[in-house]
């Protein structure tokens, strides 16, 4: 009794995986296809746009469609707008860049250059180069001789920054940055 049931399960497990195999070849075959089986095209923004207008000289309003175009010169109008304020994929940047930082309790200020592109308004990818030359107020007395310090900063950094929110008067990203050069710091008598 029991070497039955099992045969009856074993028939019965390969014509399961038969109808599936089937199905997933009919499927695939199906989704996959080269053919468009649709009978319209997706429409664009601009054939929309023509439809309404026309629809709204027919006099078949709708509270939608009250404040759509009716010359061709508000339609390239629209088009140019909407081109305009579609963020681009890839732009490039360049800034000239200040940052003020401190050293031993003086404020000082970096002045650079920064090059790079910005991927679809979200990801900021560059470099920077930025020079400090200064000397400082402080005065130090070694061996009672006064003596003062300059400091000279060279470096060279990978930037980026990924920005989260980004509105007209504010934004809120996540810079990363790694700089490398080198320092000079003199005291003279």
């Amino acid at each position: 009794m029991v070497r039955y049931k099992f045969l009856f399960l074993n028939i019965g497990n390969q014509i399961m995986k038969k109808i599936l195999f089937a199905f997933i070849i009919v499927s695939h075959s199906i989704c996959f296809s080269q053919q468009d089986t649709s009978t319209h095209k997706k429409p664009n923004l601009l054939d929309t746009l023509k439809t309404a207008m026309a629809q709204e000289d027919a006099g078949t309003r709708s509270k939608a469609i009250k404040t759509l175009p009716t010359d061709t010169g508000q339609l390239h109008f629209l088009r140019d707008s909407i081109k305009i304020i579609t963020p681009k994929l890839i732009s490039p940047q360049a800034r000239l860049d200040s940052r003020a930082s401190s050293f031993e309790g003086t404020e000082v200020n970096i002045y650079g250059y920064y090059v790079g592109a910005m991927i679809k308004a979200k990801l900021a990818l560059g470099l920077g180069y930025y020079r400090l030359s200064t000397i400082l107020p402080a005065k130090h007395t070694v061996n009672g001789v006064n003596t003062g310090t300059s400091l000279v900063v060279n470096c060279g950094s990978i930037n980026s920054e990924l920005i989260y929110l980004e509105r007209r008067f504010f934004s809120l990203g996540f810079p990363l940055e790694f700089a490398f050069g080198q320092y000079n710091l003199t005291t003279t008598n």
